[in-house]
């Protein structure tokens, strides 16, 4: 049997149009199911989303709360639990900041003026500021088992690391406002990691969204990752490697790969992949992530804005078996960065809009939190990604709304051919709709 091109175009039409009836209907009946998933996820007292599940977290004001502070883009802590605060003073990140080939726009105004680092003890009290008139656009800051100080500054796409308590310069590298994506360049580097040997990592962020690895001399000795196409990234794929931290009792450097939503990690020795976390409740863009081996190993996780309200900005307790154990700092805004003290009882995260620094302390009635004594048992690598959470309720959440969809495809479509039905025979008669089965008999 053949069909004109007329009753071709309508059947087409008619298939366009069933589709279209089936979004309408069942758009927002999918979205409803997964949105009323989440919201009881949320309002579930036995959720992870929910503080004090295992752990419990409070913000307590500190002495530098008073202070007037520009972008604070990092913080770090140092052996002897003293805390570390990078800040752009003046200067601040706007859209104009740099061309759209990563070139600094605002050479002409020198370097801030400002001490960009701020020392502080535990209590909040100054110790020491540093790096005044050396940095234009910082970003991370790192400080390392002897103390030695490693900052990052977007704007130079370079690395410098600096004596200890001093802005003395003891390594450089990256060629002065140059972007590159060659050993010796860099194209606005984000974090840097310190292994106890001296060799060091740094994550090459915006641009080249790479990991390198360089002996204590400054010689890059392994490099690896790429950018991000497509929704599935594979493990090497990375968007914006935006922060770095070590777990080097077990061999892994992890990096908060941020707009892929996920903590991934990688082995110290040769960038093998390991293992990544993410999870829906943490939201599509993670900033940063910090470690400490307390309890067998802690990673602490702060998120950032994203297109769903439903995810507030927070920060997150993972163990490193993927389970989130608890949550902090409900009033964050725009976190950047992350770390915590040695032995995982206190926080600090940094903002950006509004420039703070937040600190907050471990609060379970009852419970103390031991320093690590034990010999840390080996990380298991995993050949594919860990899952946080993973429950029933994923499975269960995508087979209902399959299955509503299906429901209504076939609910639309039956009612288009109803539709079509009656309409034809309004026209001109049951006979009609024969000639829509084939043109040759008539």
């Amino acid at each position: 049997m053949f069909l004109t091109d007329t009753l071709k175009n309508k059947m087409i039409q008619n298939v366009f149009y069933s589709f279209v009836i089936c979004f309408l209907l069942c758009g927002p009946l999918v979205k409803s199911i997964r949105t009323n998933r989440l919201h009881g996820e949320i309002g579930n007292e036995n959720s992870p989303l929910q503080s004090g599940i295992s752990e419990e977290w409070r913000a307590v004001p500190w002495a530098i709360d008073d202070l007037k502070l520009g972008q604070v883009s990092g913080v770090s802590l140092d052996p002897n639990d003293n805390v570390y605060i990078f800040h752009r003073g003046e200067r601040k990140w706007e859209y104009s900041t740099f061309t759209n080939k990563n070139v600094y726009t605002g050479k002409a105004s020198g370097p801030i003026k400002d001490s960009a680092i701020l020392i502080f003890d535990s209590e909040g009290r100054t110790l020491n500021k540093l790096g005044a008139n050396m940095f234009f656009l910082p970003h991370g800051i790192t400080v390392d088992n002897d103390f030695n100080i490693w900052v990052t500054d977007v704007a130079l796409h370079q690395v410098f690391k600096l004596s200890p308590n001093s802005s003395k310069i003891l390594l450089k590298l990256g060629e002065e406002f140059v972007p590159g994506s060659d050993s010796k360049h860099f194209c606005k580097p984000t974090s840097v990691a310190v292994l106890a040997n001296g060799d060091f990592f740094v994550a090459d962020g915006y641009c080249n969204s790479r990991i390198m690895k360089f002996n204590s001399g400054g010689k890059m000795i392994l490099e690896w990752g790429r950018g991000t196409s497509g929704y599935r990234p594979d493990n090497y794929q990375l968007r914006v490697p935006h922060a770095l931290t070590l777990i080097e009792d077990k061999g892994l450097l992890c990096t908060a790969d941020r707009e892929n939503g996920r903590i991934i990690c990688y082995t110290t020795k040769d960038g093998t992949y390991a293992t990544q976390y993410s999870s829906e409740f943490m939201g599509s863009r993670l900033f940063s992530v910090a470690y400490s081996s307390i309890f067998g190993g802690r990673l602490f996780v702060v998120n950032g804005p994203s297109s769903s309200a439903l995810i507030p900005v927070q920060g997150f307790v993972l163990s490193l078996n993927g389970q989130i154990l608890g949550n902090f700092g409900s009033g964050l805004k725009n976190p950047h960065d992350v770390a915590t003290s040695s032995n995982g009882s206190v926080v600090y995260v940094v903002e950006i809009g509004p420039n703070r620094a937040w600190k907050f302390v471990y609060n379970n009635p009852g419970t103390t939190v031991p320093q690590v004594t034990e010999t840390p048992k080996l990380f298991p690598q995993e050949s594919k990604p860990a899952e946080i959470n993973k429950s029933s309720d994923d499975g269960e959440g995508l087979t209902g709304a399959i299955l509503v969809t299906v429901s209504c495809f076939v609910f639309a479509f039956g009612l288009l051919i109803i539709i079509m039905y009656y309409s034809k025979s309004k026209k001109s008669g049951n006979g009609d709709t024969k000639r829509l089965l084939s043109n040759r008999e008539y």
